[in-house]
Parts: C-alpha cells; sequence; structure tokens
C-alpha cells in the first residue's frame, strides 16, 4: 500500500471494525463569497439499487486506479491470490473473468492514464518484472516501456496537457534532473513546470485550458496556492484563497470544477470534503460528505448526468442531486476510484463482502 492510504486506513478500520461488531456479518487575500447556486444542472436521480459483485477473487485487495482502456477495465493497487499469482499490482476484466497484466510489480499502481496509443502506469513500484521502471511505466498492450529513467519516488496522478504527457507525486528528481512534486514528459525527456510546487499533487485534470493540480502543496510557482493550482503552460496561479487541506480529487463538469479531498473550507467559506470553482469563486455542494476530519473524498466521476463521489465518509458513494448529496447504496468500506465502463459505473477501493453488498475490491452499479 501507497503511503497517502496509511493515514486513512488506521483512521476508518475503526469505523468498519465497529460496524463488523454490530452487525456480524471507508491571489487575491479577500475571501471569495461562498454562494449557493448550483454548479450543474441536476441529473435524473440515480435509482436506489445495490452494487452488483465482477468476481474479483482474492484473499485481499485494495484497489486505487480504475481506467476503461481497448475495450478492457484495468484496475491497480495491492491484489493477493489472484489468477493464480499470490500478489499482482494491475488486473483487467475482460467482461467475463480477470487476468493479471505482465510480470509482477515491486509494489502497487497507483495512476492509470491513455497516453496515444498506450497506458501510463505509475505507482510505487521501482521496478515491473526484472526491469528496473522506476514509478512510471507506458504499456503497449504486450511490453512495458520505460519514460526515460523515471522518477525517484511514488507517482501519484496523470493528465493529458497540451499532448505532454503530466506526472505527480512524492518524487524529488525526474529523470536525471531535479524536478520536485511535478514534470512534464514530452515523448523524449522529462522537464519541469515552472519553479512547480512545494509538496506532493495527487490529482490533476484540465480546465478552460489551464492544467489544475491538487493536493498537500501551499505555494505553486512560488507564491501562495492553497492545495490547489493553474498551470497555463508558463506560470502558476491560485485558485482564489483554495482550500485549507489536502485535495484529492477533481472533475470538469459543465462550466465548473468540481473538487474533492479532506478540506473544510473552500474560498475562505464552509465546504466539507467537496466543492466547486465557477472560474472566479468558490461555493459549497449543500452539506458536504462527511463530518468527521479523518472523512473525505477520494475520487470524483460524472454518470447519468450527475456528479458522483466516492472516498471514506458513510455509505462510501453519492450522487449530487438538486442541491444535496443522495447516497448510493453503501458499501462496507471506503472508495478510492471510479470510472465508467461499458455505460455503466464501477468503483474500487478498500470493501469486503457483507450482508450490505457483496462485493470485493471492484463493484459495478446496477440500473
Amino acid at each position: 500500500m501507497h503511503r497517502t492510504r496509511l493515514v486513512a486506513r488506521a483512521l476508518v478500520l475503526p469505523t468498519l471494525v465497529a460496524l463488523a461488531l454490530v452487525s456480524l456479518p471507508g491571489c487575491s487575500k479577500k475571501s471569495n463569497p461562498v454562494k449557493t447556486s448550483n454548479p450543474v444542472a441536476p441529473g435524473p436521480v440515480l435509482p436506489h439499487q445495490s452494487w452488483e459483485n465482477l468476481r474479483l477473487t482474492t484473499s485481499f485487495a485494495e484497489i486505487e486506479g480504475l481506467v476503461s482502456w481497448n475495450g478492457k477495465l484495468l484496475a491497480g493497487g495491492d491484489v493477493f491470490q489472484v489468477a493464480g499469482r499470490p500478489q499482482a499490482s494491475l488486473v483487467q476484466w475482460d467482461g467475463s473473468s480477470w487476468s493479471v497484466i505482465g510480470p509482477q510489480f515491486g509494489s502497487s499502481a497507483v495512476a492509470l492514464a491513455p497516453y496515444g496509443t498506450r497506458l501510463v502506469v505509475g505507482g510505487a513500484f521501482p521496478r515491473i518484472g526484472t526491469d528496473t521502471l522506476r514509478y512510471i511505466a507506458e504499456w503497449d498492450g504486450a511490453n512495458w516501456h520505460p519514460l526515460g529513467p523515471g522518477m525517484d519516488d511514488e507517482v501519484q496522478a496523470l493528465c493529458v496537457y497540451n499532448g505532454d504527457l503530466i506526472a505527480a507525486g512524492f518524487f524529488r528528481t525526474a529523470g536525471y534532473d531535479s524536478i520536485p512534486w511535478i514534470a512534464r514528459w514530452d515523448g523524449a525527456s522529462w522537464h519541469p513546470l515552472g519553479s512547480g510546487l512545494n509538496n506532493a499533487a495527487f490529482a490533476l485534470t484540465v480546465y478552460q485550458g489551464r492544467l489544475i493540480a491538487g493536493g498537500f502543496f501551499t505555494e505553486a510557482g512560488g507564491a501562495p496556492a492553497s492545495h490547489i493550482a493553474a498551470w497555463d503552460g508558463a506560470s502558476w496561479s491560485p485558485l482564489g484563497l483554495g482550500v485549507d487541506d489536502n485535495v484529492r480529487a477533481l472533475l470538469v463538469q459543465s462550466d465548473s470544477l468540481i473538487v474533492g479531498g479532506y478540506f473544510r473550507t473552500a474560498g475562505g467559506g464552509i465546504a466539507t470534503h467537496v466543492a466547486w470553482w465557477n472560474g472566479a469563486a468558490w461555493d459549497s455542494m449543500g452539506a458536504g460528505l462527511g463530518s468527521e476530519t479523518f472523512e473525505g473524498v477520494n475520487c470524483l466521476t460524472a454518470y447519468g448526468g450527475n456528479v458522483v463521489a466516492g472516498g471514506a465518509f458513510p455509505g462510501g458513494v453519492a450522487a449530487w442531486k438538486g442541491g444535496a448529496w443522495v447516497p448510493m447504496s453503501e458499501v462496507d468500506g471506503y472508495v478510492n476510484a471510479m470510472c465508467v465502463h461499458g455505460g455503466r459505473l464501477i468503483i474500487g477501493g478498500f470493501f469486503t463482502p457483507t450482508a450490505i453488498a457483496n462485493v470485493n475490491g471492484v463493484a459495478r452499479w446496477v440500473e
């Protein structure tokens, strides 16, 4: 398991144990106003149904990344005793069964992103099989390829911006150069993004022609940027006053940027673990998700006309509808990743089969 999940698991597991014992069967200095409008037009109410088991048969699974690629569902994380292998970091679902991709990794795969015709995988692995592929590699469907010398530490997030691959994480060097926390790959070598960030980023996306990074950092380009910042190809800028703690998820929906994480305020106003930015000001999204400091949002996606959030909060998954968050059944654990595959919503995380939901690591929403 990579380091950023350790705190979340330590805090959430006592709650899960308690549930199991009960039932016995997760740059302006002026404050931007927090408004009351909705960031996107609400979609239809998602049916309150359940999660379907995709039969990922393991002794233990924590999924940290999901992607739909070349007609298959790929899941990265820590998976033990799967498809005849003692351990795997990247597995794929072809619609009927699971298989392991490539040789064994040195540790978990966390970030998955298509890049051209290949899939780029980043994570906590220093090697794949006997090959030294340091924390990032490309998969062409048959073989693994390096991206230069790679990094010196974990890659947590990937994104394509203006045709180049952006990687962010805990690393301090990319290639052979000192390029801490975030770097750009042009197909041949790694480059800095200005003077970069002062700490790790865990989420990347593109919004209104700019690269958005969210994470632990409090500076971008040498200037204050509270956990979220924008890169326009030449310089960094903050998004107003930002948020007051870690950002873990970003989603562009309509003209809005939806932000999830472990913060309690956005733009100086109350916004519990989820907020939106309209390009000029921050807004809360209802009462937010979760109320405890250890609860938060780990992932966001769009499905059925709704914004859907997953994380370490009661129920684990919720959809934004009509100015409020609507629970989507329950999972017994926490959700780290989501994607849409074959027109269906897929979630991945740390949850186990129970009377609540008979799923393990990966589940599909039943309409």
